[in-house]
């Protein structure tokens, strides 16, 4: 063999390793297979699908930012804690009135009640004595 023949064959056996060293090295950077990829995207395309059909009657961005705009409405029209004390106390105060003037109608009831009878009395002893 010629000298030059063998420089050949050690030059196409280092290209050769070097090809088979480079796809080592990219299968290594790379350890995912193609078919690996292709079945973990199925399971979360099949997971998304399943979470749209789950959530699919539930409230759109919209809806709830109408919805928050309506509870701020109601909470600006609702009493506070100090406005309802207040008319707590107001109406405290109207039921000690409104018993105080109940009690008066009362005991003029009674007095009426008492004078009544002794009219009654009266006009029977009256009635009956001639």
């Amino acid at each position: 063999m010629k000298p030059v023949d063998i420089a050949s064959i050690l030059f196409c056996v280092l290209v050769v390793a070097l090809v088979l060293f480079a796809f080592y090295r990219h299968g290594r950077g790379n350890p995912e297979t193609t078919g690996a990829i292709a079945r973990r995207q199925g399971r979360i395309e099949a997971e998304i699908a399943e979470l749209s059909s789950s959530l699919k009657g539930c409230a759109t961005r919209g809806a709830l930012d109408l919805l928050a705009e309506q509870v701020r409405s109601l909470e600006s029209h609702a009493a506070s804690s100090g406005e309802v004390i207040a008319l707590e106390a107001k109406i405290n105060g109207m039921d000690h009135t409104l018993n105080a003037k109940i009690d008066g109608v009362r005991n003029a009831a009674d007095r009426t009640e008492a004078a009544v009878s002794r009219i009654e009395g009266y006009f029977l002893q009256k009635g009956v004595n001639g």
